[in-house]
């Protein structure tokens, strides 16, 4: 299984993290591994990180204020553990839940008015950093209501400045099979480059809709640990003696028959009562509302316990939303690549390229011909021709082909992202090698081959005369799943020694394998020559004399 790499920020004991991993048991039931592995992990409590470096042995985990992580000024302060304090170069998803306590209809509403509110700008940082493909914030239903909304207004608009379609929503995590009336608010950003739709998860339970499963109540979730013997033999067993206190929060008996209430970080040992047992609830009960497995064990004391658990996101509905990530970074890889999918997509340029192309590229021939033979510009003018179909796809004031020499791969730029065009002619339908560059220096074309890795999408217009030919685009997403596939022996082609050194170029098989990838986009063309006065080639110069000025 492909495995897309998770940077998560403010990830206390786990929570998230193991949701969007998968591969974990909670009630007797297996939730599947999903496609996602967490490869650095930040948070600030101590104890919390020391519980998700027990529980995930693989994941580099970060004890530090991730403010001066970023500002890379630790001062006296050091990480709890030998890890990597640097962030990665990159990473396909970014998760994290920031500080919520201050938006929290159950704490101080302070909001963005104090620093632990404006941590979001910290997550904000790091998505600008490594530009993920997607991110996932989790925050306090009362970050929609703060100030009439301007919190998450506010966030929702910093975070879409970096250059992502930014939406939200409030969910009540019974109806994904939590046994707690828990409501989060969800933000999801796409990067704008990729096309796909943010839909939500389904429910997979409901308090009324009897298609669904019904609600899980808290006996469901703790009902086998009444038995004494069996919770005792549970880690973190432990619970609060506080007495009674009526009118004071968390001084309530749950109701066997309803899921429980929101299990809380800050309730002073004040957790709810069980609703059959002369006790409070145990760090491993609330532990078991929070759907995380009994396998799972929480670092140090039954108050940190308490607090780990209730500022953790529930893995069983963040299990719900790595599917959501997952169904979405799958949508959009068919068609990753940027803006140039946009021409594929686009019914009237489809049907001009499929038109217009044979006889604008026969054209060129005859320009670029003496005698019934081409000349060595004859790619050139190909090039400019499909430069010309991007002016005219994206107006001619974004489209930039004044690229520097320092830019071997690059022949145009549009809104700021790069494209290589490449076209070549074929008798028979198969394929020959691509120049990737041109250079008659034996020594740097080996440099350019031990060192190579592709930098922008690519453009090739495949052309056989009197048969099929293709206008495709290679993502550079998948260059470089082929190029890691098969190694660099195998995906460039250097010039035989004591020939003319003119280029390195892609193989036939890498052709190949680009050609059949998933996120290759393609219009056939039916590449039929027509009969053309010769004359014409000249007709834009006769008009230019023609001009009066």
């Amino acid at each position: 299984m492909k495995k897309y790499t998770v940077v998560s920020l403010f990830s206390g004991c786990g929570g998230l993290d193991l949701g969007i991993q998968g591969g974990f048991e909670y009630l007797n039931h297996y939730y599947e591994e999903n496609p996602f592995k967490i490869i650095w992990a930040n948070d600030i409590d101590e104890k919390a990180t020391q519980t998700q470096k027990l529980n995930f042995k693989d994941i580099n985990v970060v004890c530090q204020d991730i403010t001066k992580i970023l500002e890379n000024n630790y001062g006296d302060q050091i990480s709890v553990f030998d890890s990597d304090l640097e962030l990665p170069s990159s990473a396909d998803v970014v998760i994290g839940g920031f500080p919520c306590q201050d938006f929290s209809l159950a704490g101080k509403r302070q909001g963005l008015t104090v620093q632990r509110g404006k941590l979001y700008q910290s997550m904000a940082k790091v998505i600008g950093l490594l530009k993920p493909k997607i991110f996932l914030a989790e925050n306090v239903k009362g970050l929609i209501s703060w100030e009439n909304g301007l919190a998450i207004k506010t966030i929702t608009d910093d975070f879409a400045q970096l250059g992502y379609n930014v939406e939200y929503k409030l969910f009540n995590t019974a109806d994904y099979g939590v046994p707690q009336t828990r409501e989060r608010v969800i933000i999801v950003g796409v990067r704008n480059d990729i096309n796909a739709n943010i839909e939500w998860p389904s429910p997979t339970h409901s308090a009324h809709d009897k298609q669904l499963e019904p609600w899980l109540t808290i006996k469901d979730a703790i009902g086998d640990l009444e038995d004494e013997d069996v919770h005792n033999s549970l880690p973190n067993n432990g619970y609060s003696k506080a007495k009674l206190f009526e009118g004071k929060q968390g001084n309530t008996i749950t109701k066997a028959d309803r899921p429980a209430p929101t299990m809380r970080a800050e309730h002073h040992g004040n957790i709810e009562f069980h609703y059959s047992l002369s006790r409070r609830l145990s760090a491993r009960e609330a532990a078991r509302i929070q759907t995380f497995p009994d396998n799972f064990i929480f670092v140090k004391s039954t108050s940190d316990a308490y607090r780990q658990i209730g500022n953790a996101v529930a893995p069983v509905f963040a299990w719900h939303l790595s599917q959501m990530l997952a169904r979405i970074l799958s949508q959009g890889e068919k068609y990753m690549g940027s803006v140039y999918n946009k021409l594929f997509d686009d019914g009237l340029i489809v049907r001009r390229v499929k038109n217009k192309l044979p006889h604008l590229f026969q054209l060129a021939e005859l320009e670029s011909s003496r005698n019934g033979k081409l000349g060595m510009e004859i790619g050139s003018v190909r090039e400019r021709i499909l430069i010309a179909l991007l002016m005219y796809k994206f107006g001619i004031d974004i489209v930039n082909p004044d690229i520097p020499i320092t830019a071997p791969e690059v022949d145009v730029i549009v809104d700021n992202t790069p494209l290589s065009i490449k076209t070549m002619t074929t008798t028979s339908g198969r394929w020959s090698p691509i120049k990737l560059i041109w250079t008659v220096d034996a020594q740097k074309a080996l440099e350019f081959k031990n060192t190579y890795q592709p930098s922008c999408d690519m453009m090739v217009a495949k052309i056989r005369w009197n048969g099929e030919g293709k206008l495709l685009l290679f993502s550079r997403e998948a260059q470089c799943d082929i190029l890691k596939e098969i190694g660099r022996e195998r995906y460039i082609k250097l010039p035989k020694e004591k020939t003319n050194a003119r280029g390195v170029e892609i193989t036939v098989e890498a052709l190949s394998m680009l050609e059949d990838h998933e996120t290759t986009r393609c219009i056939d063309i039916n590449f039929v020559k027509e009969k053309i006065d010769y004359r014409e080639v000249y007709t834009k110069w006769l008009d230019a004399w023609r001009e009066e000025y």
